[in-house]
């Protein structure tokens, strides 16, 4: 958020800044408020920024002002900025770093209590590089603080008229060491005259500081307790008639112990201050221990004071025998005089831990070498540590506790680390009062052994995790033999060499999530490496890569990282970093390709490619990868052979694909199954001399002998549950291909964003092409295209109960035009995604809002759209309960007809076999999917119905090769309760409707026939004459009739009243009050209470679509709307109720 500007917070209103986020402030720009309220609250791990928008210029403040006004910060970070609280007004400060911020006025921290007396809480924070902290007239509760690197006479704190109840508790407050800079000044209000009272100064810690640790006058009242004071010019000053108590500190190593005066008049003899109560301290090695003038009083008693024989019960002057005074540890040795000589029987001294949260350890350095464990040092930056933590990373962002050492240690060696794993460290200190930040990170390899390896492998073999092998000859496994690559093995090839697994080898490196593999060139090497080679025939085993990262292979346009040919592969969790060389050729081979991560590629060549077909005795999977964009004229996956019947087709289930320039799946010559997809952004561009498509395919010519096919081919798709978002078209299926289409979500087709001329949701020919068969298309949801079909003549094309922006003539039917209710339509900005996770929220965005006409409307009654489960789909199980003991329930989906090839698809599209199981009973055999599942005398009680589908390739949907997306499909449950009085199984629903529409309630219930029923309305004493269906019809429905509906459902053995249905009657919203200044545009329109309310606009009337301005939730007031049109001339508004 950048700050150009102050902001204003209106009183009573609240600003709310959320953690993750960074505020740019320009010179002098602020945020501030009266009586208001600003809460920034981030997180330990995700904290909130207020930094100078040009990196160096101070900006204003974050201010609060008034009774009602607060200020919670929490987790943030403010550099060259400060904080103030005026009149009344409550600061709390929390776990946040304030810095970089040396003007005297206003200080870091100000507060200023007049006329009504500000709060100030400031809790376990660090203030560094600052003037000082200033409190005038305020409430001060500040524990658990690091201060530290004051200004020039400045103070770390300074209370001016600091009231009753404050206190500085457990603060480490340090390195003030220039001109007149005092740790804590406890003084008096300028203007007033009046002094701070009743301030509690309890286990700080306070050193270093070229003037006082604590100074108080004129006319103040303190107490200073269990406080170490080191270092400083003088420890306690007591000026112009202040009074203080001090008991239980250790004073040492200063010009001055105690000191009293008159400050404001040397010379005379009155005037000084008064130290009334002192006991249990110890003053030793100071310049002077004890300085008394102008009048000044010491009562002190049970203290430790180096050479003074001072009068008062239990006082000594013996060495307090500090451990080592010379390193400021001022603990005291087991012999001290000090210990049990204090009042009562207590020490003398400070009581340890005192001072705040500890300073931040630096310098880390994690030092290797060769084999042997990472070494970590650091310097100790903190006073008061009790230790430190270890805190270590394998990528610099997700962190495990290491380990935690004592205080004072500066050193460790992680004995542990894995070798060849490159860690991150970081470390802080931590204290009862919190921890440090973190230092630096530093980073540190443990060196993996290394084995040179090469030539022929001819026995079973396994390279171990951890340990380099350096290939300096192309390794070939032989037939027979298996490599083994354990988890963490670094595989590195000398520049040109590579792997081949010969037919009948066999090569087995599967890493894990914590220790992949990793295929990368040999230290030392400035080349790149060759390729994975794996070779077969029928019956070969499977080779299995998986959790493998590859890098420095040949960067050769014509090369595959891995080339499979006629072998059996699983590749699995594949990343893949050279882009400039292809990743995944698969010719005539079994293979799953899964979870894969295909980067955009930066050289012109097809990621995957694949030939001949699959292997007859295998599968081809593509499941669940993400692909980046190909670079110019290459489609994403280009793959060639198989068909039905007889030869195993090829599927892609579950991908996500980015981009590209020309087709996402080309397919020539090739049956294929498309189901569950993610397609994104395919525009004609880089040369693709014809269209680009989602899914693309023209028929093939195959050679005499070739695997993946017999003379011309073409191609026959299924194409099931995809999501399709802004492509020159979904399908191209041209040169005799014919396609089926059922349950896609197509949004946005448009070739804006290529070069083409045009686009549809179906083109039918290229240039200079023959025309495809045709395509079917049944149960989709199109929205925001640009037409139907292109290039489209004699091939039949059929459109039937579809959801889509046009009317069909053609063949079909039952189509609509009505809005899909999509949950959310994306802008294109929000949909360039860089993984596979990221780009599964479009499954949430293209959803179904509730009343959406795609509900439970597609085939077999699923809903319409792409968003649906993978698998089969069952449907006519009962609802709720039932007093039914039989059933019919319909599996599918199975089309045939309307043009649909039986050559491709001779069982018909879809699923073409299926097998089921009433709840927990056994499968039944393979059944024909035209074949219902046919139940009867169901006893009492819940049931289920459970199908896997075979599809139109011949897997089955549980398949275990489609690992997390193998799923049984399975049917609502339902209870049989025979021989019972009426259930309502399904409730009338709520309606709002626009005044003049038809209305129609309904309800289903079970129960002993007959079954009876009588439908009632609030507005209308007894019952609604003739309404005695399951069914309520209400037409052109008035304000009039608008309330409460129920039906009574009865039969000889009782009855039962449904829940109340709201018919809620709105009268069309009127657009008035519009209004433009030469900026914006404003209107009203007239809201009822709870209606949602859509506010669409228009450019043109001639736009296809509507855009939503807002939303509104109506209240029963005019809605007031205000729009700031950019570069339009024009635009044309209206209000849809939802």
């Amino acid at each position: 958020i950048h700050v150009t500007n102050s902001v204003v917070v209106p009183a009573g209103a609240i600003l709310s800044i959320q953690p993750g986020t960074v505020v740019l402030l320009s010179a002098g720009a602020s945020i501030t408020g009266t009586n208001s309220t600003i809460n920034a609250t981030g997180t330990a791990g995700n904290g909130i920024y207020f930094l100078p928008a040009d990196g160096t210029t101070v900006w204003g403040g974050l201010t609060v002002s008034g009774t009602s006004g607060t200020l919670l910060l929490q987790h943030v970070e403010t550099i060259a900025g400060h904080i103030e609280l005026f009149d009344g007004a409550v600061g709390t400060l929390e776990d946040s770093y304030f810095h970089d911020y040396e003007v005297s006025s206003p200080a870091i921290i100000h507060t200023l209590g007049l006329p009504d007396r500000v709060t100030l809480n400031l809790r376990r924070c660090h203030v560094a590089h600052y003037y000082e902290v200033l409190s005038q007239y305020g409430t001060n509760h500040i524990e658990d603080c690091l201060l530290e690197y004051q200004g020039n006479s400045g103070d770390g704190i300074d209370f001016d008229a600091g009231q009753p109840g404050s206190y500085i508790r457990r603060c480490t407050v340090r390195r003030g060491l220039l001109f007149n800079t005092d740790a804590l000044d406890m003084g008096e209000y300028g203007g007033t005259g009046e002094g701070s009272r009743g301030i509690l100064i309890d286990s700080c810690l306070l050193r270093d500081f070229v003037d006082k640790g604590v100074s108080m006058g004129v006319g103040v009242d303190v107490t200073v307790t269990n406080t170490l004071i080191f270092n400083v010019d003088t420890g306690v000053a007591v000026k112009d008639n202040s009074v203080a108590g001090i008991y239980n500190c250790t004073i040492a190593n200063n010009n001055f112990g105690y000191r009293c005066y008159n400050k404001a008049d040397p010379a005379s003899p009155s005037g000084g201050g008064h130290i009334t109560n002192s006991f249990n301290n110890v003053l030793w090695n100071n310049g002077v221990t004890l300085s008394l003038s102008n009048g000044s009083t010491l009562t002190a008693a049970y203290s430790d004071f180096q050479g003074t024989n001072y009068p008062g019960a239990g006082n000594i002057g013996n060495d307090p025998l500090f451990l080592n005074a010379a390193a400021h540890d001022y603990r005291v040795a087991a012999n001290s005089p000090t210990l049990g000589a204090g009042l009562a029987g207590a020490n003398i001294g400070v009581t340890f831990p005192v001072g705040g949260i500890p300073g931040a350890p630096f310098a880390l350095a994690a030092l290797g070498s060769s084999t042997n464990p990472v070494a970590l040092t650091w310097v100790d930056d903190a006073d008061n540590e009790d230790a430190f933590v270890i805190e270590h990373s394998t990528d610099g962002a997700t962190w495990q506790t290491l380990a935690t050492v004592g205080p004072n240690v500066t050193n460790y060696t992680d004995s542990n680390a894995v070798q060849g794993q490159k860690y991150y460290y970081r470390v802080k200190a931590a204290n009862s009062s919190g921890d440090s930040a973190y230092s630096n990170i530093a980073g540190g390899t443990r060196q993996s052994p290394q084995v040179f390896v090469g030539g022929a492998i001819t026995a079973d073999t396994i390279w171990n995790s951890g340990v380099h092998y350096v290939v300096t000859n192309s390794v070939t496994v032989e037939r027979g033999v298996t490599l083994t690559v354990q988890p963490g093995a670094l595989v590195c090839f000398d520049t040109g060499q590579g792997m081949t697994v010969a037919d009948g080898g066999r090569l087995l490196a599967e890493g894990t999530t914590n220790a992949p593999i990793l295929f990368t060139r040999a230290p030392g090497a400035a080349g790149n490496w060759g390729n994975i080679t794996i070779n077969g025939a029928v019956g070969s085993p499977e080779t299995r890569i998986a959790w493998a990262q590859f890098e420095f292979n040949a960067n050769n346009s014509g090369t595959p990282c891995i080339e499979v040919n006629t072998g059996a592969v699983y590749l699995d969790h594949l990343i893949f970093e050279n882009t400039g060389a292809p990743y995944v050729h698969v010719d005539e081979a079994s293979f799953t390709i899964s979870h894969c991560y295909f980067p955009a590629a930066t050289a012109p060549f097809e990621p995957c490619h694949g030939t001949r077909g699959v292997r007859s005795d295998g599968h081809g999977i593509f499941l669940r990868n993400f692909f980046g964009k190909p670079n110019g004229y290459n489609d994403v996956v280009d793959f060639t052979g198989g068909n039905r019947p007889g030869q195993p087709i090829v599927q892609f289930i579950d991908n996500v694909v980015t981009g590209g320039d020309d087709d996402g799946f080309d397919l020539d010559g090739t049956d294929a199954w498309v189901e569950g997809n993610i397609f994104l952004h395919l525009h004609k561009n880089g040369g693709t001399p014809d269209s680009s498509s989602a899914v693309s395919g023209g028929n093939y010519t195959y050679s005499a002998g070739d695997p993946g096919g017999v003379g011309t081919e073409t191609s026959q798709i299924t194409i099931i549950g995809n999501l399709i978002y802004d492509c020159d078209e979904a399908a191209d299926a041209k040169q005799g291909n014919f396609y089926t289409m059922i349950n896609n979500t197509i949004v946005h087709q448009s070739h804006v964003g290529g070069v083409d001329t045009d686009g549809a949701v179906v083109i039918l020919a290229d240039t200079g092409t023959a025309e495809g068969a045709g395509v079917y298309l049944e149960g989709n949801i199109i929205y925001d295209a640009e037409k139907l079909t292109r290039n489209a003549t004699t091939a039949v094309v059929t459109f039937t109960n579809n959801l889509m922006p046009f009317a069909w003539n053609g063949p079909g039917g039952n189509n609509s035009s009505s809005e899909p209710l999509l949950k959310h339509i994306p802008q294109l900005s929000e949909t360039f995604f860089t993984n596979w996770a990221d780009a599964q929220v479009m499954r949430d965005w293209f959803s179904l809002l509730p009343g959406s006409p795609a509900a439970g409307a597609g085939p077999n009654g699923t809903d319409k759209g792409g968003v649906i489960p993978l698998g089969a789909s069952v449907s006519g199980e009962p609802r709720g309960t039932v007093s039914q003991t039989s059933a019919t329930l319909a599996v599918g989906v199975n089309r045939t007809g309307d043009g649909i090839p039986t050559a491709g698809w001779p069982n018909g599209s879809g699923y073409t076999q299926y097998k089921w199981r009433l709840d927990t009973n056994a499968w039944s055999a393979e059944t024909s999917i035209a074949t219902p599942i046919s139940l009867s005398g169901l006893p009492d009680g819940p049931h289920f119905v459970e199908v896997i589908g075979r599809n139109d390739t011949g897997s089955y949907q549980n398949d275990p090769v489609f690992e997390e997306d193998a799923v049984i499909t399975r049917s609502r449950t339902w209870t049989v309760q025979t021989g019972a009085a009426p259930i309502i199984t399904r409730q009338p629903v709520s309606q709002t409707v626009n005044a003049g529409a038809d209305v129609t309630f309904t309800v289903a219930a079970t129960g002993a026939a007959p079954l009876f029923y009588q439908w009632r309305a609030g507005w209308l004493p007894g019952d609604i004459p003739g309404a005695t269906n399951d069914t309520l019809v209400l037409t052109n429905v008035q304000p009039a009739v608008a309330g409460n509906y129920r039906v009574v459902v009865s039969n000889a053995a009782g009855s039962v009243m449904s829940d109340i249905a709201v018919l809620t009657v709105v009268a069309p919203p009127v657009i008035a009050s519009v209004g433009f200044d030469g900026t914006k545009v404003s209107f009203t329109f007239s809201s009822a209470s709870n209606i949602v309310y859509t506010v669409e606009y228009k450019d043109s009337l001639s736009d296809r679509a509507w855009t939503t301005l807002t939303i509104v939730s109506g209240d029963g007031s005019p809605a007031t709307i205000t729009d700031f049109p950019v570069n339009s001339p024009s635009r044309f508004y209206r209000v849809r109720v939802q």
